[in-house]
């Protein structure tokens, strides 16, 4: 049995299929948009804000601090605050954009890029320090 408050914040402990076939309890599946499903079949939310991540072979478990289904903005403020900085960089140089050129598609695509370049480069640093605990 696993003690959920031994689970990382925002770490990662994986456990085999073989070991766990499936998830105990009170686990239950959630839509795709709530949470990075970094590439798993499906993911899953529990107790103690646990956000699980189904592989073909293994689960990935970790807890969040704020769990999206109760509190979307503190979720995004506290687990994912790449989403909300990649959309303020967008609109910055977006707008930045516009008033120098006054193109409303200049200042969209500048924009889109800005925020999508600041959303991987966030995600990745993010990442890499997961990894390193």
């Amino acid at each position: 049995m696993i003690d959920y408050r031994q689970i990382p914040i925002h770490g990662d402990l994986r456990v085999s299929k073989k070991s766990l076939p499936q998830l105990p309890y009170g686990f239950v599946e959630v839509p795709d948009h709530l949470g990075n499903k970094r590439n798993a079949l499906r993911q899953y939310r529990g107790p103690y804000n646990i956000h699980v991540l189904e592989y073909p072979h293994e689960w990935s478990f970790h807890r969040d601090l704020v769990d999206p289904r109760i509190n979307p903005v503190g979720h995004l403020l506290l687990d994912a605050p790449e989403v909300p900085l990649a959309g303020l960089a967008g609109i910055a140089v977006a707008k930045k954009v516009y008033e120098k050129n006054e193109s409303v598609l200049d200042g969209v695509i500048a924009g889109g890029l800005a925020g999508l370049f600041t959303w991987v480069a966030l995600s990745e640093l993010k990442q890499l320090a997961r990894h390193t605990r």
